[in-house]
């Protein structure tokens, strides 16, 4: 599996702490937040078309692939399934 790591500056994070505190809420808290969600994605979406981060991803391996929440909740749910059917049937327990 690739891994690949798509750094931020400092002061974006230094920014989503701010909006974190400022709301007096969490980080996770804030993701949960359907307009705040959205609003990550299409930042992700747009910085994923800068061509020079696609060619970045590219070189290390992986393609990037915009898509919804939505779609990606779908995908987790369909990998969770698959994959649990496979440990099942491996007799892989969890830990």
């Amino acid at each position: 599996m690739v891994r690949t790591q798509i750094q931020i500056t400092e002061e974006q994070a230094k920014a989503v702490k701010r909006i974190a505190l400022a709301r007096h809420v969490s980080v996770a808290e804030l993701i949960r937040r359907r307009d705040i969600v959205d609003s990550l994605n299409a930042a992700i979406g747009r910085t994923l078309a800068m061509p020079d981060i696609r060619d970045r991803l590219l070189n290390a391996g992986s393609e990037p692939t915009p898509s919804t929440p939505d779609a990606l909740a779908r995908k987790y749910a369909d990998w969770v399934e698959r994959f649990g059917k496979i440990a099942k049937q491996a007799g892989i327990k969890p830990q």
